[in-house]
């Protein structure tokens, strides 16, 4: 006589579902009580970092410096975004100059080479703030003119600002070079008056002039001061769109933020960017200044104005397992128990007994 087997299918009641259902509800709701924020990397020098850029801005405004420039002046070399330009305010950015140091590995004593332009004062303040505290040393060469809502005043320069904060001390940075900019490096579009004026800018501050005759030639001399200056140069940084720097029609080839595969990119024109990415430097470029405020958490959200040291690039949330491991192991627990409960339940209903 062979034995019978009897199967039992789940037979659990709605009431049955319900309550596993508000068990595991219970479980996610209480679980965001176990969510804690966790500093990031690098907390301590990036928020004292964004806290200096902020105080190198207000140290500006006292003195009656603008961070967004005019609209038009006669030393305006290109179109600008005034949305950029105000987003390029944010301190914060000084966090992530630190965060791209890390990620390439540049340490305090390293020296980088850097090519920037009048159009984002903001973000060459970030720049100088993150070098200060992380104790790197930039070789600067700079593109006086600057585009719309940039330093694009004739007496508000880039070199006027860095003038400036040599002297209160917030920076000890100073070019070592400079050219006029836009067009074709030597603002082919401004002006007579405007080139005469940011070529007097150059002589007034007794700053290299850069005075080549196409962007390659340009291009080269940078590379040429740099490597004086430094043959162990540990990185390249370009803030803003110097043509001389990027060469023309490079950009399209180059991401915003960190770089360390150009080395292998064959560009189509030459700039001093190119020849640095040939032997192998990891490359910085700060361009799409709304994109990148957004890809490395400079902001909170729900926040228009961005407070200094909030945002993902400062704190994360994540749980704290020490405090959830054993609640989800009591949740487990419950939920098998009550499973099982329900089991016995429906067979023993099932059996008849």
């Amino acid at each position: 006589m062979s034995a019978q087997k009897h199967y039992y299918k789940s037979n659990l009641t709605t009431s049955n579902y319900l309550a596993l259902a508000a068990l595991t509800l219970v479980f996610i709701l209480a679980s965001d009580l176990f969510l804690i924020q966790v500093k990031r990397k690098n907390y301590s020098k990036k928020l004292e970092a964004s806290e200096l850029a902020l105080e190198a801005q207000l140290t500006l405004r006292n003195e009656n410096f603008d961070l967004i420039g005019e609209e038009i002046s006669v030393i305006t070399t290109d179109l600008g975004d005034s949305l950029s330009k105000q987003v390029s305010t944010n301190p914060n950015f000084a966090a992530a100059f630190i965060e791209m140091f890390d990620e390439i590995g540049i340490k305090r004593g390293d020296t980088v080479s850097v090519a920037i332009t009048g159009s984002f004062p903001a973000i060459n303040i970030a720049f100088y703030s993150a070098c200060k505290v992380s104790g790197v040393h930039p070789i600067v060469i700079t593109s006086v003119g600057a585009s719309q809502w940039g330093a694009n005043k004739p007496d508000e320069t880039w070199l006027d600002f860095e003038k400036f904060f040599n002297e209160k001390g917030v920076f000890p940075y100073k070019s070592v070079a400079a050219s006029i900019g836009g067009k074709s490096d030597i603002a082919r579009d401004l002006s007579e008056e405007g080139k005469n004026i940011l070529t007097n800018t150059i002589g007034r501050h007794e700053t290299r002039f850069i005075r080549a005759n196409s962007i390659v030639e340009s291009a080269r001399e940078r590379v040429t001061i740099f490597d004086s200056v430094s043959t162990n140069v540990k990185a390249f940084v370009n803030i803003g769109g110097g043509v001389s720097s990027l060469g023309v029609g490079n950009s399209k080839f180059i991401s915003p933020g960190v770089n360390l595969d150009l080395f292998d990119v064959e560009f189509p024109k030459i700039g001093a960017l190119t020849i640095l990415a040939e032997r192998g430097l990891p490359i910085i470029h700060i361009s799409e200044i709304v994109d990148l405020e957004k890809r490395y958490g400079l902001k909170e959200e729900n926040y228009i104005i961005p407070r200094v040291g909030k945002g993902e690039i400062f704190e994360t949330i994540k749980y704290n397992l020490i405090y959830l491991a054993p609640f989800a192991i009591l949740y487990w627990a419950i939920l098998f128990f009550m499973l099982s409960k329900f089991r016995n339940a429906a067979i023993k209903k099932a059996s008849g007994n």
